[in-house]
């Protein structure tokens, strides 16, 4: 059953943590910025996130998912920061948005982002629990949808109330709510947990003072 309605800690699980950051980089992408409707738009060379939000490129690792030397028009990879301590250092643009744009082009999209470990490396799930002491750990999404141009989102989630670290029931039929800008603003941490055989290299996320929908 639901949880009561209300904000809370939010610790959203390795296995779709990605929901998190795809809209950060489908914001980053020279379709959306060239059509201006994206909630990033001027943000190149700008710290609009927080101090502890770190993305970088790493598409050559040998043998693992999504490692590839050349993007689709045949530009070559290379391992990059998209976002370094909140800055951020890259658009993506191919040779067509970045004509539109009158800038130069760059690989058309990020090849293996990986969201690096903060504060401190070694943060597996429990650990973060821990941390969060309270809250609801979000580990599906089932449906909703985010507004690419303004960064609102509103999604549909169920997982686990858990307090003073510990799990205590399941959770279904909630509703998180938000603004993407205001929920990275409010990242307590991100973990060293990503799975290795998943295209994103996302760990546990945890954000406080989430909004749900419940009861």
């Amino acid at each position: 059953r639901s949880a009561k309605s209300g904000k809370y800690n939010m610790v959203v699980d390795t296995e779709v943590a990605s929901k998190m950051v795809s809209p950060l980089l489908k914001a980053l992408n020279g379709y959306a910025l060239q059509q201006n409707c994206s909630f990033l738009e001027g943000s190149l060379g700008k710290k609009v996130l927080p101090q502890g939000l770190t993305i970088l490129d790493l598409p050559h690792i040998k043998g693992e998912c999504c490692s590839r030397l050349f993007d689709s028009e045949g530009v070559a990879t290379c391992e990059s920061e998209i976002i370094s301590s909140g800055e951020v250092k890259q658009y993506f643009l191919n040779t067509y948005t970045a004509a539109k744009m009158g800038m130069s082009p760059t690989i058309e999209s990020a090849t293996r982002p990986m969201v690096a470990p903060w504060p401190a490396k070694g943060l597996d799930r429990n650990a973060i629990l821990k941390m969060c002491s309270d809250g609801i750990l979000v580990t599906d999404f089932n449906g909703g949808n985010n507004n690419g141009t303004t960064g609102d989102f509103s999604f549909g989630v169920e997982g686990y109330l858990f307090k003073n670290g510990k799990i205590v029931r399941p959770v279904s039929g909630m509703l998180v709510t938000g603004n993407f800008l205001t929920l990275w603003e409010s990242l307590i941490c991100a973990g060293d947990d990503a799975r290795r055989c998943m295209s994103k290299l996302i760990p546990t996320l945890a954000f406080s003072n989430v909004e749900f929908s419940g009861e």
